[in-house]
């Protein structure tokens, strides 16, 4: 497969995968919503994923 030629300044595309693990940031709810238009409800979700990140990042320093 080849991903790009030095000498040709189009980009490939790639096509989305079926299997796609539910961990892949397009399920994020934050990236739905900006995609639907929702931008404030968007920039929330971020903000609350964000401070969730933060605590679990907390708990595992605890831990150590």
């Amino acid at each position: 497969m080849c991903y790009w030629i030095l000498d040709e300044e189009k980009l490939n595309t790639f096509e989305r995968q079926s299997n796609v693990l539910p961990s892949d940031a397009s399920y994020r709810e934050d990236i739905i919503l900006y995609k639907m238009g929702l931008e404030e409800k968007a920039s929330e979700a971020k903000i609350f994923l964000e401070e969730k990140q933060r605590k679990d990042e907390s708990i595992r320093n605890k831990q150590k």
